[in-house]
């Protein structure tokens, strides 16, 4: 059996899942830029999203908007303007 969706849903749905990952990317870059030691754990928390979707955010991010500077325990996030 094959189950069809209205374009218009599909169109919907996809605009939601951009907005909201586009949103939260945004996010990440302001805590980033108001506090470049911030961890990910912090990040977790003050996204309410999981573990793994912050890193994979982070890495979608990573050289083209953000960049870490030292080590991953003493080092700091720098944006890229």
């Amino acid at each position: 059996m094959t189950i069809y969706r209205h374009p218009e849903f599909v169109d919907e749905t996809v605009n939601e899942t951009v907005n909201g990952t586009v949103g939260r990317q945004n996010f990440i870059d302001a805590a980033m830029r108001k506090n470049p030691q911030i961890t990910i754990k912090q990040l977790v928390e003050q996204t309410g999203k999981t573990r793994n979707t912050v890193i994979r955010d982070i890495d979608f991010m990573r050289g083209v908007r953000i960049q870490r500077i030292g080590s991953d325990k003493t080092g700091h996030w720098e944006v890229i303007e």
